[in-house]
């Protein structure tokens, strides 16, 4: 919360900066500084993440796209993508596994 809330938000999205989570087949970037503090990624075989931080709070809001060729594929893309980025961020702001 407060200042070092602010502080840790914006050290996790200054490292997937740096080095985005290989496990989610990250094949490019698209960075939005200056304007704002925004990370676009797209993914190998489709779908894609945009990580930004809140505007009114301390905390760090991830925008999730998948593609397959079905439900129960795409299904299991989320899952998978839903678990890298929770284990990268907890990892990230210190809070273990």
């Amino acid at each position: 919360e407060g200042k070092k809330g602010i502080a840790q938000r914006e050290t996790i999205i200054d490292a997937l900066r740096a080095a985005p989570p290989k496990e989610l087949g990250v094949c490019s970037v698209k960075d939005y500084l200056p304007q704002s503090n925004v990370l676009q990624f797209t993914l190998e075989g489709g779908g894609g993440m945009i990580v930004r931080p809140s505007g009114t709070e301390p905390k760090i809001k991830v925008y999730c796209s998948i593609q397959g060729d079905d439900v129960a594929v795409c299904d299991s893309r989320l899952e998978v993508m839903v678990g890298v980025i929770d284990r990268t961020l907890r990892l990230i702001a210190g809070l273990g596994h």
